[in-house]
């Protein structure tokens, strides 16, 4: 990943539009990494167990606030008159670094995990057997818990298809949100643009929302969890329709709160449903889809700016679908405390 991601920056920094053209591979690369170092990244969560939550919270959150980089390396050329070129290739060698002291101390910690696993294969081989038919763990197919059955097993389960129907269904109203909102903010007379840049400002700061998430989560559980994250989504959409320009500002803040949470939710629910060994699996599958539906925002967002009547109908589309959400994640809390 971090030789593609180095290449990536490197094609961009040396490209141009007329001798070496290579930005929609420069970009191409950076989206394929990206979602790689993603989804590796969540299985940092299974180190400290009892702040993985905050872990999971933390890793997406700064996924997200990526996203202004490309706004920071702007200032940054504005401020000290550093080209393009030179920004990326500088970019280029600090992903590089990163990368390489990833693989050094995920080395060091596999080291330590496998001598923690010889002492403790030691000290089993030394312990007696205890012939007793309870001392199995699992008798038959149906007491195999689910974060240690087959990923065909868990692939089929009511909690693989709940957490794909809530992935899919936030991530395409946050999608549809994102294609939204400029043209909402002028709708509401955001002349000076002003609106339009806090909202670009205020996105990547979820990250101060981690507390709230580790304890939503740990002390509340995961269905509250996952609840709030929906009333979130009903009310940001809700407050969208209001034709208030200073309103937009709570709307923001609530949108970013909804995202944060929100995918902690997912990464989350991939953990302490599927477990550490198909967690990459279950979540690519599960974030590829969302991806895929998520592509439904072009024709919606496009309908919803050729009129008022289109624009209304398809908030009101999206936040009766948040609405519906409610009975399966009903349904959710109870098998989850069931199990």
């Amino acid at each position: 990943i971090g030789i593609v991601i180095t290449i990536a920056f490197v094609l961009l920094a040396l490209s141009d539009s007329k001798s070496f053209d290579a930005f929609v591979y420069g970009y191409c690369l950076i989206g394929i990494s990206g979602g790689t170092t993603l989804l590796t990244s969540l299985r940092s969560g299974f180190v400290i167990m009892e702040w993985q939550t905050a872990i999971f919270a933390g890793i997406n959150c700064l996924f997200d606030a990526s996203t202004v980089m490309t706004s920071l390396l702007y200032e940054i050329h504005n401020a000290t008159g550093i080209s393009r070129k030179g920004l990326l290739l500088g970019y280029a060698v600090i992903a590089a670094l990163t990368y390489i002291a990833l693989v050094v101390l995920w080395g060091i910690i596999e080291r330590q995990e496998t001598k923690s696993s010889n002492t403790r294969l030691t000290e089993s081989i030394s312990t007696p057997v205890v012939n007793d038919a309870q001392s199995l763990s699992y008798t038959t197919l149906e007491e195999v818990p689910l974060n240690k059955a087959q990923l065909k097993t868990q692939m089929s389960s009511f909690e693989f298809r709940y957490l794909f129907l809530f992935a899919s269904l936030h991530n395409l109203q946050s999608s549809f949100y994102f294609g939204r909102v400029n043209q909402t903010l002028t709708n509401y007379m955001d002349t000076t643009q002003v609106y339009t840049k806090v909202f670009g400002w205020i996105l990547p700061v979820g990250f101060v929302f981690i507390p709230v998430i580790n304890i939503l989560v740990n002390r509340f559980g995961l269905p509250c969890s996952m609840l709030t994250s929906t009333v979130l989504s009903i009310v940001y959409q809700g407050t969208s329709m209001i034709p208030l320009l200073q309103l937009q500002i709570l709307k923001f803040i609530i949108f970013v709160v909804f995202r944060a949470i929100f995918y902690a939710n997912i990464a989350s629910c991939g953990a302490k449903t599927f477990g550490y060994a198909n967690l990459g699996t279950i979540l690519g599958a599960i974030y590829t889809s969302a991806a895929v539906i998520a592509l439904l925002e072009i024709p919606t967002a496009k309908y919803a700016n050729t009129s008022k009547t289109g624009w209304n109908l398809m908030y009101g589309i999206s936040l009766a679908l948040s609405v519906c959400m409610i009975p399966a994640i009903e349904v959710y809390r109870r098998r989850f405390y069931k199990s």
